[in-house]
């Protein structure tokens, strides 16, 4: 099942040691480079996710990025609203709670999201999501590779995978 992630993009920045690090040089480039890792971990997992920054502009803004974040929209709320806000907001409208994920240290908007119904998860969890996806694809890309075979899905898959599709081919069949 797809998930959404709800990402409190200045909580995830400040507790990721080499975002943080980028942010105290230029918080720009911490930003953009937060959002690639996440766009690529959405096109890695088939999630997506919904990057929210505080801002200081008039309204909340959706980001024209200058390349495709695939699976990522990014967020910056206004002034007179925050990120919690927003990821409250988008929790309490979705019709399918159940499928969403907050990412967020702060204790509080976690509460008030999973008391809706909606997960939550705390950055360190959240990273460690991103680098096992990462390492998944790596070592699934590698066994493809030296197969010499990179056109078949199932080619990549070990043999317990193989076999618990096998299995739900012959119950769908039935």
């Amino acid at each position: 099942m797809s998930e959404t992630y709800y990402i409190d993009g200045y909580n995830l920045l400040h507790h990721v040691s080499h975002w943080k690090e980028l942010a105290e040089h230029n918080l720009e480039e911490a930003r953009k480079a937060l959002v690639d890792d996440v766009s690529k971990w959405c096109s890695a997992t088939d999630h997506t996710a919904k990057v929210i920054f505080d801002g200081s502009g008039l309204r909340t803004e959706t980001s024209a990025l200058p390349s495709p974040a695939w699976g990522v929209e990014v967020l910056y709320a206004s002034r007179h609203t925050s990120a919690d806000a927003i990821i409250e907001r988008g929790v309490y409208d979705a019709a399918d709670r159940e499928s969403i994920v907050v990412v967020s240290a702060d204790r509080g908007i976690l509460d008030l999201c999973r008391g809706m119904g909606a997960m939550s998860m705390r950055p360190e969890y959240f990273l460690r999501a991103m680098a096992e996806a990462s390492a998944g694809l790596s070592a699934n890309l590698l066994r493809r590779q030296s197969r010499g075979n990179l056109g078949s899905v199932e080619d990549g898959l070990g043999a317990a995978e193989k076999e618990g599709l096998h299995k739900l081919r012959r119950r769908l069949d039935k």
